[in-house]
């Protein structure tokens, strides 16, 4: 899509190739997995108050690793680098 010597290419690569980038996609892992534990699975309609915050987070968790994906496809490429 973008050529390796591209301006956005390069930024995109230099960001997430970036020490705190691949930090702050551990702690985004980390974070969503111990709410993942938290969930009741006995409450199958969501009804109480943690499900309910779980079910909105999901949505916040969701956003954040597709725009990690998208940025890690446009910058090292999807098939071929």
């Amino acid at each position: 899509m973008f050529s390796n010597t591209n301006r956005f290419r390069r930024g995109i690569v230099k960001l997430i190739t970036h020490k705190r980038f691949d930090q702050g996609i551990v702690f985004l892992i980390a974070v969503n997995s111990l709410l993942l534990g938290l969930k009741d699975y006995t409450d199958t309609h969501d009804q109480t108050y943690i499900n309910q915050f779980l079910e909105t987070s999901d949505k916040f968790f969701i956003a954040a690793f597709t725009i990690e994906c998208v940025l890690k496809i446009i910058g090292m490429g999807f098939i071929c680098g």
